[in-house]
């Protein structure tokens, strides 16, 4: 009340000029001086309320995700919420202080810029993958910045350079940063005996044999028959351990599960029929004689491309005689709500999920 009636007391100009007990004026000139060191305090006051506020939600927002099944404590909305007035509290009180802006009084430059700007973009082509110029050059960036082995890399030059001027989908092609990323998936999980659904030219299949691992391959060559004698001139070339099952998807499926492998396969790659997919991961899951974790009790690892399809996921109201995206979306949703797998997406290309049994 004192702090409310110092702040708004009426100026000498507008005070009626009448007058007022000598204890009232008493009061206002002592108040008179108080008055900054009541702003001072509620400024702090404020201020540690904030910086507090801060500390608790952010220690919330880092908090690791419940288990599987587990009610989080707080809803989904409620994060949100607090995510969005924590970035506001933040920058308000930082201004100047964010990285990547340039000095005061400039304007800073984000990735929305990039993507108008002649500079960055020049006149590359779009990757219908990806669906933007700035999208494509960022994944070109990527992959010039992504290793492969180099015992591999000659091998896959070649494939590549023949799946774009003698085959009629080279789009198909997974590409040197999806080649890199699996690479780096099978050397971590420390895979040795890796299944690949689908090889289309041999690119990945070369890739995934680059990190060591022995790699079988099943693949009809049945969409582009040419194809074929491109994958066999590739594998030739990288001298690597890649065999083949030339044969449908789920009949190579069944037949190693009737006469399973001496070791069981600790890591897939599936890039095949779309409509298919479910059917594949579930022999696959329910088989640990094909698909399961060596006797050290390492984790075994499924890898699924194009689970983004072309962006067509995205869309709420798709073409109904599109039985492809639909597909992909009810995998996707399948193994997201099985409790038997760990399942993360990645925006890498048409999209990757990488899942591990648990």
């Amino acid at each position: 009340f004192m702090y409310h009636q110092f702040v708004f007391a009426p100026t000498p100009s507008t005070r009626r000029r009448t007058k007022k007990p000598e204890c009232a004026h008493k009061f206002h000139t002592v108040g008179g001086a108080i008055v900054p060191v009541f702003r001072t305090c509620i400024f702090l006051a404020t201020t540690l309320k904030v910086l507090a506020l801060s500390a608790t939600a952010s220690a919330f927002l880092v908090a690791p995700a419940p288990p599987r099944g587990v009610a989080a404590p707080v809803g989904r909305v409620v994060q949100r919420r607090l995510h969005s007035y924590l970035q506001t509290t933040r920058m308000s009180m930082a201004t100047g202080m964010n990285r990547g802006m340039e000095p005061s009084g400039s304007k800073s430059y984000t990735s929305i810029d990039a993507a108008s700007d002649p500079d960055v973009i020049a006149e590359s082509s779009v990757d219908p993958y990806v669906g933007t110029a700035l999208a494509t050059v960022r994944e070109a960036y990527c992959a010039e910045h992504s290793d492969i082995p180099a015992r591999a890399s000659e091998a896959l030059q070649f494939v590549e350079h023949e799946t774009s001027s003698k085959l009629s989908r080279g789009y198909m092609l997974s590409g040197a940063l999806v080649a890199s990323s699996l690479t780096m998936m099978v050397q971590m999980s420390g895979a040795t005996n890796v299944l690949e659904i689908g090889t289309y030219s041999g690119y990945t299949a070369i890739a995934l044999a680059s990190t060591g691992a022995t790699v079988t391959t099943i693949d009809s060559f049945e969409d582009e028959p040419e194809s074929e004698a491109v994958f066999h001139a590739g594998v030739a070339k990288s001298c690597l351990p890649i065999s083949l099952l030339k044969m449908k998807a789920l009949d190579a499926l069944n037949m190693l599960i009737a006469s399973p492998p001496a070791t069981p396969f600790d890591f897939v790659f599936i890039d095949a029929d779309k409509t298919e997919q479910i059917k594949y991961y579930e022999l696959l899951m329910g088989h640990p004689e094909v698909w399961g974790a060596g006797g050290d009790g390492r984790t075994c690892t499924m890898v699924v491309d194009n689970t983004l399809w072309y962006s067509r996921v995205l869309r709420s109201v798709g073409d109904p005689a599109d039985i492809c995206t639909q597909a992909v979306k009810d995998f996707s949703r399948h193994v997201k709500n099985d409790a038997r797998s760990f399942v993360t997406m990645l925006p890498l290309r048409d999209g990757i999920t990488v899942i591990q049994k648990v």
